[in-house]
């Protein structure tokens, strides 16, 4: 039973990520636009945010930061196989490729220090109390992670709507 909680947590942190950036993806594809490039920007973004964390101290200009690399490089994309006409896939598994080789480069010097800073623990007040499942509500940030498992259920309902009114004449 010990050991469920730190299971439950973890899925719940590295499923909350990966929830995010697949949700940023459908919201590309329901718009016309295949990024394959979406694993090299999430390790790239992840490495530009512990170096601006660190640089810092905050957290959130870590978010900041990673959520600008991840803009760019949606921008790069765009601009590349919109306006240029380029090959969406070529172009993804290129950005692929540059995401993940730069994000080795250039976290080679950080990867396996101690992190410096934390985001502050916000208990989720009367849900932290509970017996067993309170740990899961008293971690830093992780009730957010609930929030968006059902915003993938709002982006995948309303956006088809809103994408299909947004190219009609």
């Amino acid at each position: 039973m010990t050991l469920l909680v730190p299971l439950v947590l973890h899925a719940l942190a590295y499923g909350s990520i990966l929830a995010l950036a697949a949700q940023g993806e459908v919201l590309a594809e329901r718009a016309g636009v295949i990024n394959l490039g979406v694993e090299g920007l999430m390790a790239l973004g992840a490495v530009i945010a512990v170096l601006a964390t660190d640089a810092s101290l905050s957290p959130w200009l870590g978010c900041l930061a990673a959520l600008a690399v991840g803009a760019g490089g949606a921008l790069v994309l765009g601009l590349a196989t919109i306006n240029g006409s380029a090959n969406q896939t070529l172009c993804g598994v290129a950005l692929t490729f540059l995401g993940l080789g730069l994000s080795a480069v250039i976290g080679h010097g950080v990867a396996g220090l101690p992190v410096v800073v934390h985001f502050a623990s916000w208990p989720v007040p009367g849900l932290s109390r509970l017996p067993f499942i309170g740990q899961l509500f008293d971690q830093s940030l992780l009730f957010i992670s609930p929030l968006g498992f059902c915003r993938s259920f709002v982006i995948w309902c309303c956006s088809a709507p809103a994408l299909v009114s947004a190219f009609e004449p």
